[in-house]
């Protein structure tokens, strides 16, 4: 025996225009989110293992001393960037699904 609800489902009703739009831009502000942070993650790693750093810095010239510092200074400061601008990309996410009832209501009336 065959049941008609398998046979031919019912899709339910289609996604609208706006709908549609209002999806397609949330997947894209999380995914550049999501890309943000892992860059977050990437220049994070760039940092030297702080046991490796120790022996570095025990066994180096001053010179190299201060090469190395400046090294993870540089790196903190791009991480401190990086992060920023992950921060604002999940905001402009959150903000987004947020407001997305108002911001679908709105684009009805266009």
């Amino acid at each position: 025996m065959s049941d008609n609800n398998s046979e031919n489902p019912d899709p339910g009703p289609k996604p609208s225009l706006t709908d549609s739009r209002w999806e397609a831009r949330i997947t894209f502000l999380r995914s550049r989110a999501a890309v943000a942070r892992a860059e977050v993650s990437a220049i994070e790693a760039m940092h030297r293992d702080p046991d490796v750093l120790e022996d570095l810095l025990a066994n180096a010239s001053p010179d190299e001393v201060a090469m190395a510092e400046a090294v993870e200074h540089r790196i903190s400061e791009r991480v401190i960037a990086a992060r920023q601008v992950a921060d604002a990309a999940e905001a402009d996410y959150e903000r987004a699904v947020l407001d997305g009832a108002d911001l679908r209501g709105n684009e009805d009336l266009d």
